[in-house]
C-alpha cells in the first residue's frame, strides 16, 4: 500500500477517487468542528477534485455507513443532553424532535455530497469475498478490507483517515491528512 499525504498529493483528472465514511463525517458531520485542521485540508482537497473534475465516487456502503455513524453521534449526544443514558436509538430516540431534525440535516449532506460524486457499483460479484474474509483481522474489519478491494478493481485512490487499513495486503494509493 502507497501511503501520500494530502500535502505530497497532485490531483490528477486522471484519477478516480473513493472517499472513506470518516473523511466524510471530517468534511460534513457532526464531528466536522472537532479536528479542523484535518477538516480543512479533506475539504481542500474535495474541491481540487472536483474543480480539476477528477472523478469521485461514492458506494452504498459508504452512504450507509455515513447516515448511521451521523445518526448514532446525534443519537449520543441527545442521551448526554437529557441524561437519558439507557435510552434506546429506535423506541426512544426516533420519535423525538431531534431526530426527526439530524434525519433532515444528515438527507440535505447525502444529497449534497451525491450532486458531485458519482455512485459506484460496490463490485460485490467481482469480489473475491473469501479473500476479503480471511483478511479481516484485529484492525480491519470486515469494511475496511471491502472498501480496499473496491478500489483495487475500480483502480481508485482511496482517502481515509482511518489507521486501520494499513494493516491490509494491498496496492492501491492511499491518501490522508
Amino acid at each position: 500500500m502507497r501511503i501520500d499525504t494530502i500535502n505530497e498529493h497532485t490531483v490528477s483528472p486522471m484519477n478516480s477517487y473513493l472517499f472513506d465514511t470518516n473523511v466524510w463525517l471530517y468534511i460534513y458531520g457532526p464531528m466536522a468542528g472537532s479536528e479542523k485542521r484535518k477538516q480543512k485540508l479533506y475539504a481542500n482537497l474535495l474541491r481540487d477534485i472536483v474543480d480539476k473534475k477528477a472523478c469521485l465516487y461514492i458506494t452504498s456502503m459508504v452512504l450507509s455507513e455515513y447516515i448511521n455513524r451521523v445518526l448514532r453521534i446525534e443519537f449520543d449526544q441527545w442521551k448526554e443532553n437529557t441524561g437519558n443514558l439507557n435510552a434506546d436509538y429506535k423506541r426512544d430516540f426516533r420519535s423525538t424532535s431531534e431526530y426527526t431534525d439530524s434525519l433532515a440535516s444528515v438527507k440535505a449532506q447525502v444529497k449534497e455530497i451525491l450532486s458531485f460524486s458519482q455512485k459506484r457499483p460496490d463490485d460485490f460479484n467481482s469480489i473475491n469475498i473469501e479473500s476479503i474474509i480471511d483478511s479481516i483481522s484485529n484492525s480491519a474489519d470486515y469494511n475496511d478490507v471491502y472498501l480496499v478491494r473496491c478500489c483495487e478493481v475500480g483502480k481508485m485512490c482511496f482517502v481515509s483517515d482511518d489507521s486501520d487499513i494499513m494493516s491490509i495486503n494491498s496496492t492501491i494509493k492511499v491518501i490522508k491528512a
